[in-house]
Order: structure tokens, then sequence, then C-alpha cells
């Protein structure tokens, strides 16, 4: 085989043949290997597995305790050997038949490491939105070797765990390459951990956003990275969680935010960039990306700026 096709799954069984069923429509199906990894749902997935197992490489990997999305992925990782790897979710599908090939046409005779297509994002309304990033797993594809040779592992949060593993795996001096193709589709479903409860882990606690990257920017700088790619990640990512700060900043909770920052904000300290346009430029780019979701924010930048927000990690 040469692609893994890894499906974390809790409780998935309303959900997965949905993400079954274009798996077992690519044009590629003969050297594809799917892994279903129960992550401890309460039932297990073996009708699903008989359903497919005669038309396709198939399998189930049961846990005994749920760990998270990213364990379930990483478990999937370790119990695999296919030279390249891609992640769907088990509530997810992928855009065509033609999806998986186009992904691995596009790394198999190249220097890539990670290769990333754009996608399709289900809003509440039922449209699409066409999206790319290098965040989310959505519509890549991985080089297992390069994955192993720098140890770029899941971490044990339960949500943003992702935008942890691909942060490491780009700072870590990876060659991605890009498709504008759309490969898959990130179905709505609120039940899921990342949208139930209105986002709760998306910033605060141990699962959020602000842990994968302290996580991520640490780990690149005990393995030795020290350059101008990691401190304007560092700079993203405070930006990130500035602008976030202010659109929360009357919520309960808000000041876990701060405290939860602290770690990246002495990391910050010690690496500053001092490229005054390249500052500019990267708290442009999360202003216009943070602006339609805070209609509001140029009012609330002129009563916290920026460097007052630093202060209050500080306190």
């Amino acid at each position: 085989m040469l692609v893994d096709i890894i499906i974390p799954a809790y409780n998935s069984h309303k959900t997965i043949l949905r993400t079954l069923k274009p798996i077992q429509k690519q044009d590629i199906l003969e050297y594809l290997n799917i892994i279903i990894v129960n992550d401890a749902s309460k039932e297990d997935y073996q009708k699903e597995v008989s359903l497919f197992k005669e038309e396709m490489s198939i399998k189930e990997i049961k846990l005994e305790k749920n760990s998270g999305p990213g364990q379930a992925r990483q478990i999937g990782i370790d119990n695999s050997n296919s030279e390249f790897i891609i992640f769907i979710d088990s509530d997810d599908e992928f855009y065509n038949n033609k999806s998986v090939s186009l992904l691995l046409n596009s790394i198999i005779n190249s220097e890539y490491d990670m290769v990333a297509s754009k996608f399709l994002s289900e809003k509440d309304d039922g449209s699409y939105e066409e999206i790319f990033n290098n965040i989310w797993l959505h519509g890549k594809i991985y080089r297992r070797k390069f994955l192993e040779d720098h140890n770029i592992r899941f971490n044990d949060s339960y949500a943003n765990e992702d935008n942890g593993f691909n942060t490491l795996l780009y700072l870590l001096d990876s060659n991605i390459g890009i498709v504008e193709e759309i490969t898959y589709i990130w179905c709505k479903n609120e039940n899921s951990i990342t949208r139930k409860n209105n986002r709760e882990y998306d910033y605060t606690g141990k699962f959020g956003y602000i842990y994968n990257m302290t996580w991520a920017i640490e780990t690149a700088i005990e393995r030795g990275i020290n350059n101008n790619k990691l401190k304007e990640k560092i700079l993203y990512v405070l930006f990130s969680i500035y602008f976030y700060y202010l659109k929360f900043m009357n919520e309960v909770g808000v000041e876990e935010m701060l405290e939860k920052s602290k770690k990246l904000k002495e990391i910050y300290d010690k690496n500053k960039l001092y490229d005054r346009e390249r500052i500019d430029e990267i708290y442009n780019e999360e202003y216009n990306y943070i602006i339609n979701e805070i209609n509001d924010i140029g009012e609330l930048i002129k009563k916290i700026s920026f460097e007052e927000f630093l202060e209050r990690i500080g306190d």
C-alpha cells in the first residue's frame, strides 16, 4: 500500500459511512489502507468494516481508553507503514474520487514532506466556504519518513492538536507543497469536540490553541530551532491571542487566556523579532483575518494596545 488513511472515531456510527463511501470511490483504491482507530467508543465498527472489506483494505484498531483524536491518529501512524499518510475525520469526506490521487501525485515524485490542498468548510446555513491553510489536517498528505526522522508526533491534547502538529512540522524546516484544487469537505457537526459548547476548547485550558502553540514552539526550540521563522511564528500567535482577547474581554474565563499565555510571553521576550516592517506585515495579516469576526475591532484596539496586552500577561 502507498497511502494510509487514518480515521479517528469516537461514537461516530451516525457519520462514518459518509466518510467511508467516498473513500470506496477513490480511483486508486488498490493503493489505500484504511485504518479506523476506535477511541473507546461505546460500540465497535465491525459492522462498518464488514460493509467495505471485500472491496478495500480496511481494519479497526480498538482503544481501551478514550485518548482524544490526536493520540488516536498517532496510534494509527504507529500501527501502519505506508509511505504516505492522510488523515480524515469520521464526520468528513473527500471532495471527489480523485482527491487522494491528486494529493499522492503531488508528493510522490517530489521533495515535499507535506502537501496541502484547498478544502470546503460547511457553514451554518448549509453553504460552503473555500479555505486554504497549513494549520488543520484537512486536505493534506504527509511523507512518513519526514515525520519519523524528525520525531513529529501528536501530543495529548483533545483539540487544536492538529494545529500543534502542523506548526511543529512547519518550524522543523519541512518542505511544503501547495495544491490549488479542493480535495476535502469539512462537514458541519455541532457535536464535534472543536465545535460543541460554543467552541469552548479553542483558546482556554490544556486542550486549546495556546497550549498547542506553546508546545510546538517549545519543542522546536528544544530541538535547536532559533531563526526568523520561529520568531515570526511566535509573533503570529501572540497577535492572534491578542485579537481574541479583545473579542472575549468581557466574558467569564478570559483571565485564563492571559495566564495560559505567560510561557509564550517568556519565549517572546527571549526571541523577539526586530524587523519593524515584518512585524507590521504580520500584525496586518492577523488583523485582516480577525476583522471578519469582530466588527468593532478598531475601537477595541484603541482601548488596549498590543503592548498593554503583553503587560497584562506579565502581571
